[in-house]
């Protein structure tokens, strides 16, 4: 008889669940399934002779892990966690698996502030990433290497206009940036996505006033006010 390509794998102790006294309880195969697999998955060369030689189970075991199928789900799981797990969102993702926008990436350390943190671990509003070339100047740096009141980012498309360009290109004054989203307004969108008149941005702090903040969480009314003392109102 002629001998197997294959180990054999052999016992002398019964199969779960079968009588001592059976047929099967002595030299019953460890893996019956084996012969299943061979099949599918051995594969044949051809031998100078002409005879067919099969490779090992090991072989053809390898060969099924690196099927196109395998390569092509991995593939597709490494594209998918580029991107934000946020649904209906294709930003790149950042640390935990989500865009800047939707809380990835690393968190600014100052207490209670929850924006992205920049270059040396705080966000831009509390002194993080580069700062304003300019002697003296502590604002953060756009292109260039200075901030926008001092040259720095790109400029409006405008021609003669030598505001900073936002979204779009263009500065706020013709057009740039994100507009406010009431119908019919097409005023810059503050904080988000409304106008100040329609509710977009911070609110003024000063009791009873429903205004925008301008400046120290107060608007230019009750800023002035404050600035000078003897400013009526």
């Amino acid at each position: 008889m002629a001998s197997s390509t294959f180990p054999s794998f052999i016992t002398d102790h019964p199969p779960h669940g079968a009588l001592p006294d059976s047929p099967s309880a002595s030299r019953y195969p460890v893996l019956p399934q084996i012969q299943h697999l061979h099949s599918p998955l051995t594969k044949t060369l051809a031998r100078p002779g002409g005879e067919p030689a099969k490779l090992p189970m090991a072989h053809a075991m390898a060969g099924r892990f690196d099927s196109g199928t395998s390569s092509d789900d991995d593939e597709n799981y490494h594209k998918q966690s580029r991107f934000c797990r946020a649904e209906g969102c294709s930003k790149s993702a950042k640390t935990g698996g989500y865009c800047i926008s939707h809380g990835g990436g690393k968190r600014c350390a100052h207490p209670d502030c929850n924006k992205s943190a920049k270059q040396g671990g705080l966000c831009i509003s509390h002194g993080g990433g580069k700062r304003c070339s300019e002697a003296g100047c502590t604002k953060s740096a756009l292109v260039g290497g200075f901030c926008s009141a001092h040259g720095g980012g790109r400029k409006c498309k405008t021609p003669e206009c030598t505001k900073t360009a936002l979204l779009g290109g263009l500065c706020i004054a013709h057009g740039g940036g994100k507009r406010c989203q009431v119908e019919g307004c097409s005023k810059s969108a503050v904080g988000g996505t409304l106008c100040v008149s329609h509710g977009g941005g911070k609110r003024c702090q000063a009791e009873g006033c429903n205004k925008g903040a301008v400046r120290n969480g107060v608007c230019i009314r009750h800023g002035a006010k404050r600035d000078h003392p003897s400013a009526s109102p």
